[in-house]
């Protein structure tokens, strides 16, 4: 029997939210409810009766409601805890729990009526502007053990879509490479392990192409591939094997050794921490009086989606480098940015066009396009809007209205059937075509 092999296959920060929201759950039923039987053990009906209970009353430590995307994330952990546990119902899905999810989707309904679900915490993808910051303070570069460790992790998170610590805390040495292309430029190319959409579990599900970082020799201080020689040479020769952990701990202490990095593995506290220490240390937060932006490990691997969105690459090649599943995926990440934003609000008080120096569009005037139909059968478009009328030519023949009826014109041997009620046909033409 397979007690716990789901929670042991998931994530590890998706068991630990599944632990947390499940202890939520146990501490309820056990002090408000007098309900002391493990879930998987109640019946469903009255199961169903305990979680509608639940879920209607259920309040934060600070007796404050949850936000309505909690209330359904606590569902979700108790039907992952009831799969592990083969109870052979699904909280989501199956009919003897519909009670449970409309008392949810009701719960959801009022909460945002109160205003909850409108404060958002997700983090803010950082800017160009933000990041010519942050190498100008000094938080970026190479110029001592610190910043260039927080380098090579930027430079990792966006040229090779990595995301937040735990895929970050697995790399090893040798999981990037310096190579050479056809042409001798020189780039690093960086071999995934397991990932959130990668688990391992189909050995079939891996990268169509392999993620490269290719050197920018021009902007040496954001060069992929001259950071990475900086670090290597930085290393302790001994931690340099395939095996030693990539992000390696910074001396603390340089008056004692000149040694920039010791031989053992960072922090996963600091690890998990480097854009939001750079932002507080360059003022880019509200709390250091910033520009409110809410800036974690995650706003790296948004930059990236959002910048190769604004430069007009597609979904679909985005999907390549970030890493992403479907389509979907890319549009949550990526939104409209200032400049789109601010144009869309111009052109609805109707002063983009002023603001850019253009009249405004005027249906009546400018150019009139046409269609037409050349030698060959294709329809061409062509502007005649100060072409004279040829006498005894097509135009002429529709003089007079038409109130019905279809007719047929043949160019060039080529037949076009067109069929108008009770409207003047537009007959347009070109030189070509009165002979």
């Amino acid at each position: 029997m397979l007690t716990d092999s789901l929670l042991q296959r998931s994530t590890k920060n998706t068991k630990k939210k599944t632990d947390l929201d499940m202890k939520k759950v146990r501490d309820f039923f056990q002090c408000v409810l007098k309900e002391n039987r493990p879930l998987e053990s109640i019946p469903p009906v009255q199961l169903n009766k305990l979680l509608c209970i639940f879920f209607m009353n259920v309040r934060n430590n600070h007796g404050k409601e949850y936000e309505p995307a909690t209330i359904r994330n606590m569902a979700c952990s108790i039907d992952r805890y009831l799969k592990s546990k083969d109870y052979g119902k699904q909280l989501t899905t199956s009919v003897e729990f519909s009670k449970v999810m409309e008392v949810i989707k009701s719960k959801q309904k009022k909460l945002k009526r109160e205003g909850k679900g409108n404060l958002e915490k997700r983090a803010d993808a950082v800017s160009d502007k933000d990041i010519d910051k942050l190498y100008d303070v000094g938080q970026l570069g190479s110029h001592n053990p610190d910043s260039l460790l927080r380098t090579v992790w930027f430079l990792n998170t966006v040229h090779f879509g990595m995301r937040g610590v735990t895929e970050h805390r697995d790399m090893c040495w040798g999981d990037i490479k310096l190579c050479k292309d056809s042409e001798n430029n020189e780039y690093i190319e960086f071999r995934e392990r397991q990932t959130k959409t990668r688990p391992g579990s189909n050995p079939k599900n891996v990268r169509a192409v392999p993620l490269r970082a290719w050197a920018t020799p021009k902007t040496p201080s954001r060069c992929p591939v001259a950071t990475y020689k900086v670090y290597q040479s930085r290393r302790p020769p001994t931690y340099c094997h395939d095996d030693a952990p990539y992000y390696i701990a910074t001396n603390t202490n340089m008056d004692k050794s000149s040694r920039w990095f010791k031989c053992q593995p960072v922090g996963v506290n600091k690890l998990g921490r480097f854009m939001t220490t750079m932002a507080e240390n360059a003022g880019l937060t509200s709390k250091t009086g910033g520009n409110g932006k809410r800036l974690t490990n995650h706003s790296a691997r948004k930059y990236l989606v959002q910048k190769l969105n604004d430069n007009g690459l597609p979904p679909n090649q985005i999907m390549q480098i970030s890493g992403h599943k479907n389509i979907q995926s890319i549009n949550n990440y990526s939104t409209i940015n200032s400049n789109q934003h601010r144009t869309i609000s111009r052109t609805l008080s109707n002063a983009h066009s002023e603001q850019i120096g253009q009249p405004a569009n005027n249906p009546s005037s400018g150019p009139r396009p046409s269609s037409l139909v050349s030698s060959n059968g294709d329809v061409q478009l062509q502007n005649v809007s100060n072409r004279p009328p040829l006498p005894n030519t097509l135009p002429s023949l529709f003089s007079g209205p038409i109130n019905g009826g279809s007719f047929t014109i043949n160019i060039n041997n080529k037949s076009v059937c067109t069929c108008r009620k009770r409207q003047r046909p537009r007959v347009l033409y070109s030189d070509s075509d009165t002979d």
